[in-house]
């Protein structure tokens, strides 16, 4: 879906041919009025005219689409205005102005409803005033009280009308927004998969190994179509973080790695320990692959809840950051590190970000650039027992 065809430029479109059609369906029905009422003749060539220039105008494109409208608009407004000019039709305008009325909030300019409103009113006020002169401007209680409900409920229908506008504009806006955000996330994702092709073939012509990342790839497909089945079981909290694994790694860049965990946290807790296993994984994986020189930490925690408690996990290192405003793009759903130096296909932050979506958790970053990233993540689990941490 190319988004340049917005929900208003199809709503212009329909708008258009509504008016224009209305239009000449007014003026042949003025026309046959003309001729078998015996209205005023010299009228029936100047409607013969408005239907032969509003298809005219229609097919040549004349004018932009927004003058298009405003022409059949003021067409419209005249022809109900000498329609409702005359004692046969005078108390019909109520519903002829309600029918324009709302024609005219589909083209969300607010002056034109207003504008009917005021026709409706002027030709039943022109229509009363001929009839004044006529009767010496001595009228029936009946005839004032109908005129008087006839204008009420024109302005019933005003406000009404308003209100929908307003609606109208606000789910296109709405609509306009969700569109072109999907169209944002999928370029993102085709941007993703593109490179992931790109490093894959890198790594196959070097004889690399990529089950690995095609394992992760496969794992985030899942998340994004709501296919990951979560396999919760008791677990020690304490061997959510591979230690082991982290200090090797630390000695081998040269850094500090540090894990804390709150004394107080339950020891065991119910969840799906493998994949919250791997988010901490994925993550501190990153904070190592960017920081070149000083600290990586882990810090453990939780909040207490009434289902159990959310585990709360504090990840940072003093590595190369990012600059203002990009941090909340990489730690997005669809974030990726495409413009790092190092090698990697770039998807193991939407994967964590997958992963705690079908958690029901989430994570937040901060980052200075030159300084280092912190990065937080909280997942509701339930808690096996209170035993705390040895």
């Amino acid at each position: 879906m190319n988004s340049k065809f917005s929900w208003n430029d199809k709503i212009n479109k329909a708008t258009q041919m509504l008016l224009v059609v209305s239009d000449i369906l007014i003026a042949i029905f003025l026309l046959i009025q003309n001729i078998t009422i015996g209205w005023e003749k010299w009228m029936i060539p100047v409607l013969a005219v408005v239907v032969l220039m509003s298809v005219g105008i229609h097919f040549a494109g004349a004018f932009t689409e927004n003058g298009r409208k405003l022409v059949f608009s003021f067409i419209m407004l005249i022809l109900i205005f000498y329609y409702g000019a005359h004692s046969e039709s005078v108390y019909e305008i109520p519903i002829i102005v309600a029918l324009a009325m709302t024609i005219f909030s589909m083209t969300l300019k607010i002056y034109l409803i207003y504008l009917s409103l005021a026709v409706g009113i002027g030709s039943m006020v022109f229509h009363m005033f001929l009839v004044g002169v006529d009767k010496g401007f001595v009228f029936e209680h009946s005839g004032v009280i109908r005129f008087i409900w006839q204008v009420v409920a024109m302005v019933v229908t005003c406000v009404a009308v308003l209100y929908l506008s307003r609606v109208w504009k606000d789910t296109g806006e709405h609509h306009d927004v969700s569109i072109a955000g999907l169209e944002r996330k999928n370029v993102e994702k085709l941007d993703m998969l593109d490179r992931f092709a790109q490093i894959m073939k890198k790594k196959i012509d070097n004889g690399e190994d990529v089950r690995e990342e095609l394992v992760n790839l496969n794992e985030y497909i899942k998340c994004e179509r709501g296919e990951l089945v979560l396999n919760e079981q008791t677990y020690e909290t304490a061997m959510l973080v591979n230690v082991s694994k982290f200090n090797t790694c630390a000695q081998e860049k040269g850094l500090n790695f540090n894990f804390s965990m709150d004394s107080e946290m339950p020891r065991y807790l119910i969840g799906d320990f493998t994949i919250i296993r791997k988010v901490l994984s994925l993550l501190t994986d990153n904070s190592f692959k960017y920081t070149k020189k000083g600290n990586v930490y882990i810090k453990m925690g939780f909040l207490e809840r009434d289902y159990g408690i959310n585990l709360r996990v504090e990840i940072a290192d003093t590595g190369r950051g990012f600059e203002t405003g990009m941090c909340e793009a990489v730690f997005s759903r669809t974030g990726w590190s495409s413009n790092f130096e190092n090698e990697g296909i770039g998807i193991g932050i939407p994967l964590a970000n997958g992963y705690l979506n079908v958690l029901g958790g989430f994570m937040s970053a901060v980052s200075e650039k030159d300084v280092g990233t912190k990065v937080l993540i909280s997942i509701p689990q339930k808690t096996a027992n209170n035993t705390d941490v040895v």
